[in-house]
């Protein structure tokens, strides 16, 4: 593949322009896409009402911050499918198409799906996913702008461009996600008789490397939970490896009040639980908990009055990390 690329960068070509009355050489590059997926999001833990299966379902999207769209095109069918070319557009209009991999129809599906698009990979919190990972079976996508994710970027369109599932293209416009929701085939893993601990959910876009991207070194997502198949419940810690917490201000609350606070770190994702542990008296209560970023979180923080005059300190939790003694609960 790398030979590959090297052989496409060295046969661009450069076209000449008059400036300032001199001759000099523009050179004509590839509108490369970037495919980067988000974090798996919209995650719980149901029974399968058909065979009594406990799944881990999640919504997944995959965004397209590139200079140039993924556009992919059908070709001739072959003994292992359609075949697929990405047009990869240039900086003076033109284009050219490149074979990666193939289509293939999904009668229960009505439509045409890219093969091996995305992969998606648990495994117990911390181990290797090539190792002991369980994969899901959706290894293969339609390929739509259903999400608007950065449509500042430039060459976004402000409306999707491939609107529909259809056999001859497909593909995701600059600044555009495609989204699937956690009903859909594919977007679950059976996690029946798993013990109750903390779990990777990997996500892995076009991992044959069969479509040519500005940056082969952002493909992959992953997010770690703590999943209880029992209780059917599951709880977001954080971006694999540890949550950090910085601060949290203000720091100090009186008892039957509520105060806005800021929560600053890294390792935040969308769904992280946010609490108060290891003080006396009533516990502060964190609501409305807003993931600004990966590394700033607001919530509202609550303690309803009582317990003693005594000063109590509690210890901030943020998914799988904790700041100690961080927030103070003093009349």
């Amino acid at each position: 593949m790398n030979q590959r690329r090297l052989l496409l960068t060295s046969a661009m070509c450069s076209v000449i322009v008059l400036l300032s009355g001199r001759v000099e050489f523009a050179q004509v590059v590839d509108l490369l896409p970037n495919l980067t997926p988000q974090m798996a999001s919209e995650i719980s833990v149901v029974q399968d009402q058909t065979n009594g299966h406990i799944l881990l379902r999640f919504a997944a999207v995959n965004r397209n911050l590139g200079a140039g769209p993924l556009d992919v095109h059908a070709g001739g069918v072959t003994g292992s499918g359609q075949q697929v070319y990405q047009r990869i557009y240039r900086t003076d209009g033109s284009y050219h198409d490149e074979l990666a991999g193939t289509m293939t129809y999904h009668p229960a599906h009505n439509h045409f799906h890219v093969n091996n698009f995305e992969l998606y990979t648990l495994t117990p919190a911390g181990e290797d996913r090539l190792v002991t990972g369980k994969t899901s079976e959706k290894t293969s996508f339609c390929l739509e702008d259903t999400t608007p994710i950065d449509l500042r970027l430039p060459g976004a369109p402000q409306h999707g461009v491939y609107t529909t599932c259809n056999p001859d293209v497909q593909g995701i416009s600059v600044g555009w996600g495609d989204r699937y929701g956690p009903t859909l085939p594919g977007q679950s893993f059976d996690i029946t008789g798993d013990p109750e601990g903390d779990y990777d959910l990997w996500i892995e876009a076009d991992p044959g490397e069969q479509f040519f991207e500005s940056n082969e070194n952002d493909n992959m997502s992953c997010v770690r939970l703590h999943i209880d198949p029992t209780a059917r419940t599951v709880q977001t810690l954080g971006t694999c490896g540890s949550v950090i917490i910085n601060s949290i201000t203000p720091n100090t609350i009186k008892p039957g009040t509520a105060i806005n606070v800021t929560i600053t770190g890294t390792g935040f994702t969308s769904g992280i639980a946010v609490g108060f542990e290891n003080g006396t008296g009533p516990a502060p209560v964190a609501s409305n908990v807003v993931v600004v970023n990966a590394s700033t979180i607001t919530a509202k923080v609550t303690v309803k009055s009582g317990g003693g005059k005594q000063t109590r300190y509690w210890d901030v939790r943020v998914g799988s990390g904790a700041l100690f003694r961080a927030f103070t609960v003093k009349q």
